[in-house]
């Protein structure tokens, strides 16, 4: 199961994307389960999504390729 939480502070980032996973953390099973989950809720391709850094960390930081003002809308209206 992976659920978004929200967004909560972070004191070097600003804002960081909370967003709880169940997936087994082994051979990338739950960054792959984290990745598609989020491109679906935001209806983007999966290829259109990376772990840029912390892919063996429990903070990620995820690059979203080709980002425009559409997808900024999706990503925001499904953590409010």
């Amino acid at each position: 199961m992976i659920k978004i939480i929200g967004v909560r502070p972070s004191s070097d980032e600003g804002q960081v994307l909370a967003v709880y996973v169940t997936a087994v953390p082994e051979k990338g099973k739950a960054n792959a389960a984290l990745l598609k989950m989020l491109a679906k809720r935001w209806g983007i391709p999966k290829t259109s999504l990376s772990i840029r850094a912390g892919s063996k960390d429990r903070h990620k930081t995820i690059f979203v390729n080709s980002l425009d003002a559409d997808i900024l809308v999706r990503i925001q209206k499904s953590i409010e």
